[in-house]
């Protein structure tokens, strides 16, 4: 159960981020700040930061992912 939350808890943080910053970049598109260039678009978004939030979610992703394995290979069900 704890790893669907924090599977959860990550995608929810990347996909709002995601969205936010694939907004912006519409909006800049629209007015003409920027090229309707895929080249431009893609450096843009390359050269936006990765939040902090984000990268912390990330890291509490990958310990719960090890977590889930470690666990997997410890416990072991009882066969009936």
């Amino acid at each position: 159960m704890w790893r669907h939350c924090c599977l959860a808890w990550y995608f929810r943080g990347w996909a709002s981020i995601t969205c936010g910053q694939a907004n912006a970049l519409v909006d800049q598109v629209m007015a003409g700040s920027v090229a309707l260039d895929p080249a431009a678009i893609s450096a843009k978004l390359e050269a936006a930061p990765t939040p902090l939030s984000i990268t912390i979610s990330g890291v509490v992703f990958l310990v719960c992912w090890v977590g889930s394995i470690l666990e997997a290979l410890l416990v072991k069900l009882p066969v009936r």
